[in-house]
C-alpha cells in the first residue's frame, strides 16, 4: 500500500518540478537532495494520503513543518502545477481555488481570514513575505512583490503589485515582463 503512494507521489513531484528552470540543469543526485524537491514530495506525499488515510497524512504534514519550517496543509486547493522556492517559513492553510503555475517564494502566508479564503489565478508569482488571506482575488499572470499584505482584495489580470499606499490599497503597474518565467516553464514556452 505504502509503495502505490510513494509512486504516486514521485510521479506528481516530478511532473511538478519539470517545470522548474533551475531543476531542470541539476544531476540526478542534486535533484535527489534539492529542498524544493524534498518539501514537494513530502507535500504530494501527504495529499496522496488524504485520500485514505489522513492520520499518515498528519505525520507527513508534521515532519514537513518541524523539518522544513513550511505549513502547506495537505487538504489545500495546490494545482497540479506549483512551484516551492526557498522552503522556509511557507503557509499555505486554505485557498479556494486555485489555477496552474503559482511559484511561492519563502515566507509567502496563503490563507483564511475568518471563513473566506483567497482566489488566485493562473501563472500567479508570490514573491517572499507576501500575505493573502480572505477575499482577495489576483487575476491571472500577476506578480504580488516582496512583503506585499494582500487582505480582502482584488488584483485584475496581468497586474504587478509593487506597495500599499496609505489607505491600504495596493499600488497597481500594468506587468510589462513575464517575471514568472524566471522561474518555471510555462505552458507554451
Amino acid at each position: 500500500m505504502i509503495d502505490k503512494y510513494k509512486k504516486e507521489a514521485q510521479e506528481k513531484t516530478d511532473s511538478i518540478l519539470r517545470i522548474r528552470k533551475d531543476y531542470q540543469k541539476k544531476t540526478e543526485e542534486q535533484r535527489l537532495r534539492f529542498t524544493p524537491y524534498i518539501v514537494t514530495y513530502m507535500v504530494e506525499i501527504a495529499r496522496t494520503f488524504c485520500r485514505e488515510n489522513p492520520i499518515y497524512a498528519e505525520l507527513v504534514m508534521n515532519s514537513y513543518k518541524t523539518k522544513f519550517n513550511v505549513d502547506i496543509n495537505p487538504y489545500t486547493n495546490l494545482p497540479k502545477r506549483y512551484g516551492i522556492g526557498h522552503t522556509s517559513g511557507i503557509v499555505v492553510g486554505g485557498i479556494e481555488e486555485c489555477g496552474e503555475n503559482i511559484f511561492i517564494n519563502h515566507g509567502v502566508t496563503i490563507g483564511r481570514f475568518k471563513r473566506d479564503q483567497p482566489m488566485i489565478g493562473k501563472n500567479v508569482l508570490l514573491m517572499p513575505h507576501c500575505i493573502v488571506v480572505g477575499k482577495t482575488k489576483i487575476g491571472d499572470g500577476s506578480v504580488i512583490s516582496a512583503g506585499i499584505r494582500l487582505v480582502n482584495q482584488e488584483i485584475p489580470p496581468q497586474s504587478l503589485v509593487v506597495a500599499v499606499s496609505q489607505t491600504g490599497k495596493p499600488v497597481i503597474k500594468e506587468k510589462k515582463d513575464n517575471y514568472l518565467s524566471e522561474y518555471i516553464r510555462v505552458q507554451g514556452e
